[in-house]
């Protein structure tokens, strides 16, 4: 498989821009970052231009992620096994979705693409804000003592988080080509996804990670410790943040305040 430099979402309008998203893009196949490192050495003082540095290397991961996702779909399809995903289907868009700084950056600079896009995620943004405004934080809190340190303290499932997505309109995904890994890695293999056969269970929750079935998420968790070192940010003082929210704060234009909101104590 290659990477098709017109099919992308966010253009590459430099060669610096093209070779980076071609490493990172190469950097599941070879499982070797100095290509990368190389290239981030050299930074600039201004935070923005380098979130999007970080945006257009997600961007190239985006790729070899969705040449996993296609492989494991042959894969099943020569097996037998039905995939129930399907245009239109929203099941898996109303729950708890996560992502990186770098991830949201390259969202924000997809919006600032589309503006009429853009606006209705804002639009949307502040219903979303009002809707889950009383417990997204003490739910986050214990998703990241979930996540961090495997500690469950019962004070919530993962599905009671079950808020619409803001980017979803008329159940279609606005921001489908940029969609970040939570959202790009899911696959239903069962239609009890859509269709839960109890009253215990939301629809949404019956699929698998892809990138768990392949060395993906691996690797993208040393491409993530790299972006963050670049930032000069130490992972393990990071934690989980929603997607809605990352975007927002893009948007608002404080890059700073982006990742000093991802740390453990921002």
């Amino acid at each position: 498989m290659t990477i098709n430099k017109e099919a992308l979402p966010i253009s590459c309008n430099t060669s610096k821009e093209w070779k980076i998203c071609i490493e990172s893009w190469e950097f599941f196949r070879m499982s070797s970052l100095s290509a990368l490192r190389q290239e981030l050495a050299t930074r600039s003082n201004s935070v923005f231009e380098e979130l999007y540095k970080a945006a257009i290397i997600t961007q190239g991961r985006n790729a070899s992620l969705d040449d996993d996702i296609s492989f494991i779909i042959s894969q099943l399809a020569k097996n037998g096994q039905k995939i129930p995903c399907h245009l239109g289907c929203s099941a898996c868009c109303k729950q708890a979705i996560t992502a990186s700084p770098f991830e949201a950056s390259l969202i924000g600079i997809y919006l600032i693409k589309h503006p009429e896009i853009c606006d209705t995620f804002l639009d949307n943004y502040i219903k979303w804000d009002v809707e889950t405004k009383n417990t997204r934080d003490q739910f986050m809190d214990w998703a990241q003592l979930l996540f961090s340190g495997n500690v469950d303290d019962g004070r919530f499932k993962y599905t009671d988080f079950h808020a619409s997505c803001p980017f979803l309109v008329d159940d279609l995904c606005q921001i489908y080509q940029v969609r970040p890994y939570c959202c790009r890695s899911y696959l239903a293999i069962t239609d009890r996804c859509k269709s839960t056969s109890s009253a215990d269970e939301r629809p949404g929750f019956k699929g698998i990670d892809v990138g768990s079935y392949t060395d993906f998420k691996q690797r993208n968790n040393k491409l993530l410790e790299l972006l963050w070192g670049h930032f000069g940010i130490d992972p393990k003082k990071t934690r989980v943040r929603l997607l809605p929210d990352l975007v927002y704060r893009f948007l608002n234009g404080d890059s700073e305040e982006l990742l000093e909101y991802c740390l453990t104590d921002g």
